[in-house]
């Protein structure tokens, strides 16, 4: 491979770091808001329905609970008394049918979550091919050549100086640093 052939395609890799970080992004968001919808607990004097029961008891969802049965598959919400039946059971029929279509959101997003992470696992790899590494950082000790330091913590788990966790990815190229690592270091505690 020539010269500037190699220099364009490390310019393009270096271009694209930004990339990376965006699908780490959409990955972290994306597996926090599951796991924030799995620890969704049950309150006192509120009753657990399914779709169904919900849709034919309670008519008067809002949009935040109708959002909350499509993601989870149940809603939680107070039920004073037992309510009729619609008259109009098309209605609940069409209702109900957008939310169970809409419950499948949690699966896709799994789903999607599992094909970003190949795409950044082949991403990554396409990097380390060109011999751009990432900069090791969480649980090692601050390092001013390789790190930048934009928050402190105190943590008694934690010796100071230590690395606690990364506000982003850093890349180095054999031992020229492409881009430092941001992180949060423990500060002594007082």
């Amino acid at each position: 491979m020539t010269k500037e052939k190699k220099q364009a395609r490390n310019d393009f890799a270096i271009e694209m770091l930004p990339v990376l970080d965006g699908i780490e992004s959409a990955i972290n968001n994306g597996y926090a808001l599951l796991k924030r919808k799995d620890k969704e607990n049950i309150t006192s004097n509120v009753k657990k329905q399914t779709v169904k029961e919900t849709i034919i008891r309670a008519k008067k969802l809002t949009l935040i609970e109708r959002l909350k049965v499509a993601f989870t598959g149940e809603i939680l919400i107070e039920i004073e008394q037992e309510q009729p039946l619609s008259d109009n059971l098309a209605k609940d029929d069409e209702i109900l049918e957008v939310l169970e279509a809409l419950s499948a959101t949690k699966e896709a997003t799994k789903a999607w979550l599992e094909g970003l992470e190949l795409v950044k696992e082949r991403f990554t790899a396409l990097l380390v091919n060109e011999g751009i590494n990432q900069i090791e950082t969480e649980g090692k000790l601050f390092d001013p050549r390789l790190h930048v330091a934009l928050e402190d913590i105190t943590d008694s788990n934690l010796s100071p100086g230590t690395i606690a966790s990364v506000l982003r990815n850093g890349y180095q190229q054999e031992n020229k640093i492409l881009r430092y690592a941001e992180v949060v270091v423990v500060k002594e505690s007082k």
